[in-house]
């Protein structure tokens, strides 16, 4: 077979290299996603004594190829991703007409890039196999075909490393959920990949939509670079870019490798990067819930900078696994402030139900103590009731009546005491439609005047048994001493306070 360029890989290798690099075909296959074709001479035998291994899927097409030499024992073996070799192979297939609808319909071959959508995997069998070829101890070359293996070997390698370094700032920014510390593990290893003289995070203001804002995190590789560290730019050197925090929400990954040219139109932002040393800069967005939360800036001080494609990929990659912890860390905060608030409010409820229960217990006291005082109140009484009642009974017994006289008072006596008891026990009723919430107040209109003379007239013989004089004074105006209120309950509030007023007030 005619030596093709198309074929990035040729080495002479043996047997024993071609099963080992056939075994990881194999492995190859197993772990491309989605539907695939994956042919070999077992399936469809070709016109020569070549064996084949064919790969087609839209994550990858690939074919490897292996020719018998002289001796039988060694192979050349050659390699192509190439849409246009894989399709001339195709064609060159002796195959039924029962395949090759299958292969053309099925599939369409896309001469996409090397790797763009292969998982790493993927990636580290396709060194491996690529290493075999490349070895020095192969078993010579092939000067007809142009070969690229090491430089396809070492590109692979290289985005290997890549997806490595980016698992581990992703690991390392999923083990704190505290936000700050998210951004400056961010920045720190960001730039030690990139690097870059300085990496920084801007964060937009929030409800603003001039695109203010402030540097919030930052990594320098020394401290010969100046900080720029909560920097907030007092001008809107942007405002010249048409919707430019709209492009970034959208996705837009900006790579200028001079400021210079670049910005050569805006005085204000050309004076800006010039005044913090930046001579090229990379900017990747980080969008939160789809709203632009700030910006991923990388800056390179000390010379201009050509930036990679896959420069600019890894900064975008951390701009949306960075929108992802950013938004977790705010559920986190969230969650946090809620837990506060329900641990402040426990506390409260807390020290409510402790006042109420405080409360309560009091209540059940002064409840006791006013139960105490009631039942001696009502012994007194009822004792003395009873006494003079027994001592009547005795004396008509006996046919020996006492006096006229003290008869009457006998009888004054208990009638007084009687009345003592009523009054008792119709507190006692009253309290209990109070406590029960059935209390009912009978509103009329009544003479305060009339209701003090005779609140004066009830206490007054009790005033004189103390020889206490009392005087009832009148502030009211003759015509305003009526008054809408319950009146058996206003009387018995001036009594209590009156009768409380004798008890403590010395004879005399």
């Amino acid at each position: 077979m005619n030596a093709s360029p198309a074929y990035v890989c040729c080495q002479v290798l043996s047997s024993t290299h071609l099963e080992q690099i056939r075994s990881w075909w194999g492995q190859l296959a197993i772990q491309v996603t989605g539907p695939r074709i994956s042919l070999s001479e077992r399936d469809i035998p070709p016109q020569t004594g070549e064996i084949y291994q064919l790969l087609l899927s839209t994550d990858l097409q690939a074919l490897l190829l292996a020719s018998p030499q002289a001796d039988n024992f060694d192979y050349e073996v050659r390699i192509s991703f190439e849409a246009n070799t894989i399709k001339s192979f195709l064609q060159g297939l002796a195959v039924k007409s029962l395949h090759q609808p299958k292969i053309e319909q099925g599939y369409q071959i896309l001469n996409l890039p090397l790797s763009t959508n292969v998982s790493s995997f993927q990636n580290k069998i396709l060194v491996k196999i690529l290493s075999i070829i490349s070895s020095p101890s192969a078993e010579g070359g092939c000067p007809r075909i142009f070969s690229v293996c090491q430089p396809i070997e070492a590109a692979l390698s290289q985005q290997i490393e890549q997806e490595r370094l980016l698992n581990q700032v992703i690991t390392q920014m999923r083990q704190s959920l505290e936000l700050p510390v998210i951004l400056e593990t961010v920045v720190r290893e960001a730039r030690e990949f990139l690097q870059v003289d300085r990496l920084l995070i801007y964060q937009f203001f929030p409800d603003t939509g001039e695109g203010k804002g402030k540097i919030t995190s930052e990594s320098r590789i020394s401290d010969q670079i100046n900080s720029v560290l909560n920097l907030t730019p007092e001008d809107d050197c942007f405002s010249y870019i048409p919707q430019y925090k709209e492009k970034y929400r959208q996705g837009l990954i900006l790579a200028v490798d001079d400021v210079d040219v670049n910005y050569s139109s805006s005085f204000c932002l050309s004076e800006f990067l010039r005044q913090h040393q930046v001579r090229s800069k990379l900017i990747a967005p980080i969008v939160v819930q789809e709203e632009l939360w700030g910006l991923l800036i990388a800056h390179q001080c000390g010379e201009k900078r050509r930036w990679l494609p896959e420069e600019k990929k890894f900064l975008g990659q951390i701009g949306e696994h960075l929108a992802i912890a950013i938004y977790q860390a705010q559920l986190y905060s969230q969650v946090q402030e809620q837990k506060d608030i329900f641990e402040c409010r426990v506390i409260e409820r807390t020290q409510e139900l402790q006042d109420t229960l405080m409360a309560a217990e009091a209540a059940n006291l002064c409840k006791s103590e006013f139960l105490n005082n009631m039942s001696h109140e009502l012994l007194t009484p009822l004792t003395c009731i009873i006494g003079l009642s027994s001592t009547l009974q005795k004396c008509s017994a006996a046919n020996n009546f006492l006096p006229p006289d003290k008869q009457k008072h006998y009888l004054k006596v208990i009638q007084d005491n009687g009345n003592k008891l009523l009054e008792l026990i119709n507190d006692l009723l009253n309290f209990s439609q109070i406590s029960a919430g059935k209390a009912v107040l009978d509103i009329k209109q009544f003479s305060l005047k009339y209701l003090c003379n005779h609140v004066l007239e009830i206490i007054k013989t009790e005033a004189e048994i103390k020889e206490i004089s009392l005087i009832l004074e009148m502030k009211i105006a003759e015509k305003e001493h009526y008054f809408y209120a319950d009146y058996d309950r206003v009387q018995q509030i001036l009594l209590y306070l009156l009768k409380n007023a004798l008890k403590f007030t010395p004879e005399q």
